[in-house]
């Protein structure tokens, strides 16, 4: 399950994610939830709001875990802001080895 919060970035827009293999697997806004299905042959999964791209979240740290919190988060740095460094917003992993 993806848990995607509230924050300053990418307020009104939609967070695609896909796949190690660059296969859509949905678009999700800030306050949503959503479940989704990871194949278990990727490497890695990650999002992107048009050109720019969040870190990649491997698929072998999702073992055993409850949900993934996406959190957009604020920053100065014009770089991140403009995609072209790591977008700020990050993946969290959460309730893993409960």
């Amino acid at each position: 399950m993806l848990v995607y919060k509230k924050g300053w970035y990418g307020r009104f827009r939609g967070l695609d994610i896909f796949t190690s293999e660059n296969v859509y697997l949905a678009c999700i806004k800030q306050g949503e939830q959503m479940e989704i299905e990871i194949p278990e042959d990727i490497e890695f999964i990650y999002g992107k709001v048009d050109w720019g791209e969040t870190k990649k979240l491997k698929t072998q740290d999702l073992m055993d875990c409850k949900y993934i919190e996406i959190v957009p988060f604020f920053t100065l740095d014009p770089f991140k802001n403009s995609g072209l460094t790591n977008l700020p917003i990050e993946f969290i992993i959460k309730g893993k080895g409960v």
